[in-house]
């Protein structure tokens, strides 16, 4: 299930490689304004307007709809909370996408390559060593939001994997939802 913001990235991304006409794209945003100016959005009773097209709703998502941000439960330090987390990023971030998720998170190839000499028996141990080096790396901007957003990026397509790792740190007691 993509996030709302992830879905409007990838939808972009897909308009803009495949080159859609300036003219096209003018004129559906002329056919989306007209549609919001005649059916502004809930009727008197609370119910949606259902004579805009399915189509013509879908454009008129949100931008930006933020998830709930998660925090340490029971008072955990936060650093520690999210080194803790590591172990499900390792689990989940399949295989063969896990060095353009280091290198999206900005480690370096050198960084990259270091961790996999220096823990070269276990590749568990390698992503370990991996995401503790980006924590070091990042100090105190390091956060478990970057981590998760960082799957959210449309070159990483990887909304499913963020939203299972959101739901295995909650179950694992390590993040509560922030009230």
């Amino acid at each position: 299930m993509f996030c709302t913001y992830c879905k409007t990235l990838l939808w972009l991304q897909t308009k803009c490689t495949h080159g859609q006409l300036e003219s096209e794209d003018n004129e559906r945003n002329t056919q989306v304004d007209l549609a919001s100016r005649s059916h502004p959005g809930p009727s008197a009773t609370g119910q949606p307007d259902e004579t805009i097209p399915l189509q013509e709703k879908n454009y008129l998502i949100p931008i930006e709809k933020e998830r709930r941000k998660l925090v340490p439960a029971n008072g955990k330090d936060s650093e520690n909370a999210l080194r803790q987390s590591f172990l499900h990023f390792v689990e989940e971030v399949p295989l063969n996408k896990w060095r353009s998720y280091m290198i999206v998170l900005g480690l370096t190839d050198n960084e990259i390559e270091i961790a996999k000499v220096d823990a070269r028996d276990s590749v568990r141990d390698q992503h370990i060593l991996m995401l503790q080096t980006w924590q070091e790396k990042n100090g105190k901007k390091a956060s478990l939001d970057m981590l998760l957003e960082t799957l959210c990026d449309p070159t990483m397509s990887l909304e499913g994997v963020e939203l299972k790792i959101r739901k295995a740190l909650i179950s694992a007691h390590l993040y509560v939802y922030e009230e």
